[in-house]
């Protein structure tokens, strides 16, 4: 009985690390401090992350050099110039600016993603992805979605066969 309970132990955890490394949502967020719309914005996105369990990450880019030079180069491997801020990288779209229609369209973008794996702004910008091919439906180490979830069936069918498969020992009197 026991070597049943620690299969089924150590098999919920490694399934569960398969499941949450297939794909994470990359949220990018640059802000200035100061700025009452980005003020508006960060709050907004906190709910997000914790709604949908996306990974946000934010940039201030009034006081600080190094994110200045990210925001352009994100920005230029977007084909734009940096607009100001509030401005949201997610998958394929950019969106600059706060009010509840820029919210409800951000809102809308991140359960699209969620649903179809959508790039991380990282990888545009650090051109390992381009934008012409952002319907692939690949998760971020390059297999297919379907592929990533037949191995999780087999990975769970597997587990279930060698749970009940595995006789307790019988003592000797």
């Amino acid at each position: 009985m026991n070597n049943k309970l620690y299969i089924l132990i150590i098999g919920f955890f490694i399934i569960s690390f398969l499941i949450s490394s297939v794909y994470a949502l990359d949220v990018v967020f640059f802000y200035g401090q100061g700025c009452p719309h980005c003020a508006k914005m960060h709050p907004f996105l906190n709910e997000m992350k914790d709604k949908y369990n996306i990974t946000l990450d934010e940039y201030e880019v009034y006081y600080n050099k190094d994110n200045q030079m990210l925001f352009y180069k994100m920005s230029s491997a977007y084909g734009m110039q940096p607009q100001g801020v509030p401005t949201v990288f997610i998958g394929d779209k950019v969106f600059v600016g706060e009010s509840e229609q820029i919210k409800s369209n951000i809102e809308s973008k991140i359960k699209e993603c969620l649903n179809s794996n959508c790039v991380s702004p990282f990888d545009v910008m650090n051109g390992k992805v381009n934008l012409s091919s952002k319907n692939s439906k690949s998760n971020e180490n390059g297999f297919p979605r379907e592929i990533v979830y037949a191995i999780f069936v087999i990975v769970i069918i597997g587990i279930i066969i060698a749970v009940y498969k595995i006789k307790p020992k019988k003592s000797k009197k």
